[in-house]
């Protein structure tokens, strides 16, 4: 950002993250709540993934909470943070998709997320997410001009 200029960011947010739990949970949150207020104040905008930390935030089981929380809750958390633009869930079902568009109905209640704030980082459980990528990009691209934060 500092030596190319960009118009958009493609960065992990969600919760667990930025308790720094989990492979892609780089950067202090103090780290990451800079850069997010870096973009929004550079007119940077940020574009989510994996806003429910590949499916673990929704299973207490997993969840680095030890309670799960609802997609809503998850989109809503990402949507809050400064620089946001959107969020891509990823649905892989049409109950999936139903999910992620009841944000646009939801009341104050459901987008609440705040039950995470009593869990401190030390609490949390050290759940990682293993993530393999395979895919084939059908153009060049300069990679020392593409900027990715995990």
């Amino acid at each position: 950002m500092d030596t190319v200029p960009i118009s958009m960011l493609m960065f992990s947010i969600n919760p667990a993250y930025d308790y720094h739990k989990g492979s892609f949970a780089n950067g202090s949150v103090d780290e990451r709540n800079r850069l997010y207020k870096r973009c929004e104040k550079e007119k940077i905008g940020i574009s989510v993934m994996k806003p429910y930390a590949g499916g673990q935030l929704l299973d207490e089981r997993q969840s680095v909470f030890r309670m799960a929380l609802t997609p809503i809750q998850c989109l809503q958390y990402a949507l809050d943070k400064p620089g946001v633009i959107t969020v891509l869930p990823g649905a892989g079902s049409t109950e999936e998709l139903k999910d992620v568009l009841g944000l646009l109905s939801a009341t104050k209640q459901e987008k609440d997320y705040s039950s995470i704030s009593a869990v401190t980082p030390e609490d949390a459980m050290g759940n990682y997410l293993r993530l393999s990528l395979y895919t084939t990009i059908p153009i060049d691209i300069l990679v020392k001009r593409m900027v990715i934060y995990l």
